[in-house]
């Protein structure tokens, strides 16, 4: 497997319509973050717009990687665990308090490549 085509994708996206239009107008792009409350678009609105790109991009993080790791917990934690050969995760494991941002996109890249691996 010397050339990059060789390698498995992880992921490949639909042929759907595109998610965030080609601008740079933070009022639009916003109201794309569904799982974001509208008091909190509106701080991040606001935000971008005063020029505190860190605090507005920290925020976005924060919350992308919160609601993955719900999201790998919802598998059961014991599980993510096994997955990740780490004893000291059971079942009553915080996946906030155990869970690196690290652990999390390797798991979702883990079960991502299962998934779509599994549908071919």
């Amino acid at each position: 497997m010397s050339e990059k085509n060789d390698l498995p994708l992880p992921w490949e996206p639909s042929k759907g319509a595109l998610a965030v239009p080609s601008t740079g107008d933070i009022q639009l792009i916003v109201n794309y973050a569904v799982a974001l409350k509208s008091h909190e678009k509106e701080q991040l609105v606001t935000a971008f717009q005063s020029g505190h790109f860190e605090m507005g991009t920290e925020f976005l993080w924060r919350r992308a990687m919160s609601r993955l790791k719900s999201t790998i917990a919802a598998l059961g934690m014991k599980f993510v665990g096994e997955m990740l050969d780490r004893l000291d995760i059971d079942e009553y494991s915080n996946p906030e308090n155990v869970l690196t941002d690290y652990d999390a996109i390797k798991l979702a890249e883990i079960l991502g490549t299962q998934l779509s691996q599994s549908e071919k």
